[in-house]
């Protein structure tokens, strides 16, 4: 999980998310990204997540392993981004899928490295 504030310019428009992701020891497989957003406004009880729906991202692993690949998620304005706004505090929730058996295909370790956010 990544915390952040979207940004004061944010114009109001969806959010792409680029993962920057590599396998241990992978050379060959699929591996699925999940990504999910929350805004903490004040009403939020961070006790219980509360996250909106899952933007899912299928990306191949790199033909050498260690070597970064930046697949991307994206989550359009309003309840895909729990609606958040301006200056709102929010937690992005980053997870593989290994149990999607049928797509996550990718033996071995996926290391998340980092996220960027911007604006669609």
């Amino acid at each position: 999980m990544f915390s952040g504030v979207l940004p004061r310019h944010y114009a109001g428009g969806g959010l792409t998310i680029a993962l920057v992701w590599m396998a241990s020891t992978a050379v060959t497989g699929d591996c699925v990204w999940n990504t999910s957003i929350e805004r903490m406004d004040t009403g939020t009880d961070l006790d219980a997540d509360s996250f909106a729906a899952v933007s899912a991202v299928t990306s191949t692993a790199p033909a050498t392993s260690g070597a970064p690949i930046y697949p991307t998620t994206t989550h359009t304005a309003g309840a895909q981004m729990d609606s958040l706004a301006v200056g709102e505090a929010f937690r992005l929730k980053v997870t593989r899928d290994a149990d999607n058996v049928a797509a996550d295909t990718m033996l071995g370790d996926a290391e998340l490295i980092c996220a960027e956010l911007r604006e669609t």
